[in-house]
C-alpha cells in the first residue's frame, strides 16, 4: 500500500478504511455541553478527544493526533522520511 506523506485528516482517515487497516472511529455526543467527543483505535492504539463542535472536529483532531503513529506504521510512505522527522 503505497501513499503520500500529503494525505492528512480524514482523507488518511478514508485511505486507511479503502485500504482495509482496521480502524474504528466511536463519536459521543453530550446533551448537557452539546459538545461531540470521540476515539479512534489504529493499529492496537486509541486516540481520544473531547469538545468538538462537530464530528468533523472530531475526525480531524483525532487524525491529527494519530498521523505520525499511523504513517510510522504503514509501509511504503512516499516521502515520510524527509517530512515527518
Amino acid at each position: 500500500m503505497v501513499i503520500s506523506n500529503r494525505c492528512r485528516g480524514r482523507s488518511l482517515l478514508c485511505h486507511l478504511r479503502q485500504k482495509n487497516v482496521d480502524v474504528k472511529l466511536d463519536y459521543k455526543f453530550d446533551n448537557v455541553t452539546l459538545k461531540w467527543s470521540g476515539t479512534v483505535t489504529v493499529f492496537g492504539t486509541t486516540y481520544k478527544t473531547t469538545g468538538k463542535k462537530t464530528k468533523e472536529d472530531v475526525e480531524d483532531h483525532l487524525m491529527y493526533d494519530a498521523e505520525s503513529f499511523i504513517y510510522s506504521n504503514l509501509p511504503y510512505v512516499k516521502g515520510y522520511s524527509n517530512t515527518m522527522q
